[in-house]
């Protein structure tokens, strides 16, 4: 069964369209507006205009307001586009579950929450592409998932349900 993507997730894809008609740096309607427009709560909003800032599809100038953004500016996650594509593979090179600070804090849970921390190495055509630490806040995910951890790491089924997250840093690994 298909999990249905989340309300804000719905009203962030209405919006881009929306979005896509209007040229670059005019201004969106506000948030009150667009809370009436989509019938939906200033939270849903809020977080949808938030990622499509995050993207670059839209920027913020102040107490201006927020504005659609010129095309140069959209990020492309070229990456993710690269790791989804067919003939990729991965091998998982490390595997722990532990208290991890730093991470909560980004995941947005208590510090002593345990954290399932993955790493593995893409590969394309047999060639190193990239290596990836993945994390999980251990209490979310149930026992059958940790033991089917090949399911657990299809990011296609994250994509589908609009709930990936990816933040990218550059290393440099000697050689």
């Amino acid at each position: 069964m298909k999990e249905e993507a989340p309300i804000y997730v719905k009203i962030k894809r209405l919006f881009l369209k929306e979005i896509q008609k209007k040229v670059a740096n005019s201004v969106i309607s506000s948030e009150r507006e667009l809370v009436v427009q989509y019938d939906v709560s200033r939270m849903t909003v809020r977080k949808a205009v938030d990622e499509l800032v995050d993207e670059g599809v839209l920027y913020r100038n102040g107490n201006k307001g927020t504005f659609v953004a010129t095309s140069s500016m959209i990020k492309k996650n070229t990456a993710m586009d690269v790791i989804l594509a067919k003939g990729t593979s991965y091998t998982m090179i490390y595997f722990n579950i532990k208290n991890i600070p730093e991470i909560s804090k980004i995941l947005g849970v208590q510090e002593d929450k345990s954290i399932l921390r993955i790493m593995r190495v893409n590969h394309i055509e047999e060639k190193v592409l990239s290596v990836e630490e993945i994390y999980y806040v251990r209490n979310l995910i149930s026992d059958e998932e940790i033991n089917n951890l090949k399911i657990l790491l299809d990011l296609n089924l994250y994509i589908e349900r609009g709930s990936i997250t990816q933040k990218f840093v550059p290393v440099l690994v000697p050689l």
